[in-house]
């Protein structure tokens, strides 16, 4: 049994760099083979999967992946989540047509259907390769993780719960960390503060955090923020200890 944790990739590839590493072969139309990547996935016309080890075959992946997204489309790997990883508007056609073609090589050559299946748009659709080959069921990661933590045990005892995010946004909700982490202490009454890089589209709808503390109101831009966010953490950090210090 294997557990892969994924998310926060910055990759667009739909897991053919893993199958390219556990020694899967990825041919062009000439028969030459390439290495894949978001920029190369159009190039694909065959998969050879002989040299894949026979072991991979007879364990039981589990991808702990935390949104439910599909890989296409208007709320798929490349249009929701390659942008916050730097894609440019030109990119995004450019992983979306990847995908798409990689994604119909794979259940042409599996015979199944991938491409719907909730959460495989995760980490640039990391799942679909081995939802295509392997054994494999992609489970709620923070659900997963917080049973094997005993997280909810922890946040019982707990004063506060100090959470956070690169960008809090509507896709927070999504079975991102801080929302599965505010609704365990909201069933044991114990506050929540999130700390973010930034608010993002939708953060209003984020109700119940006791707080949320935003790095980029602390910093002169974008940039500014990226190239201090240790410094602007811990600064923010030691203000609201005192705060709440001062509040008794």
């Amino acid at each position: 049994e294997i557990i892969l944790c994924i998310g926060g990739s910055a990759t667009s590839e739909g897991g053919s760099g893993a199958l390219t590493a556990m020694g899967a072969k990825f041919l062009d139309s000439n028969g030459k083979e390439i290495l894949p990547s978001a920029e190369t996935l159009q190039q694909i016309s065959g998969i050879v999967t002989t040299s894949l080890p026979e072991a991979a075959f007879k364990a039981v992946f589990k991808i702990a992946c935390d949104v439910k997204n599909p890989l296409l489309g208007p709320n798929g790997a490349a249009r929701v989540y390659s942008p916050q990883k730097g894609a440019s508007t030109e990119d995004v056609l450019v992983i979306e047509k990847g995908l798409e073609h990689y994604v119909s090589l794979l259940e042409k050559t599996c015979g199944k259907s991938v491409r719907d299946i909730p959460g495989s748009g995760a980490a640039g659709g990391f799942a679909i390769s081995f939802l295509a080959f392997f054994n494999t069921g992609l489970l709620p990661g923070f659900k997963l993780v917080a049973d094997l933590l005993k997280l909810e045990e922890q946040i019982k005892t707990a004063d506060l719960v100090i959470t956070g995010e690169g960008e809090l946004s509507s896709q927070t909700m999504e079975g991102k960390v801080p929302w599965g982490v505010l609704q365990l202490a909201a069933k044991h009454n114990v506050p929540v503060v999130a700390f973010c890089g930034r608010r993002g589209e939708g953060v209003e709808q984020l109700e119940g955090f006791k707080d949320i503390i935003c790095l980029l109101d602390s910093a002169a831009s974008v940039a500014d923020s990226i190239a201090r966010a240790a410094d602007l953490l811990e600064e923010l950090s030691f203000n609201y200890a005192a705060k709440l210090q001062n509040k008794g």
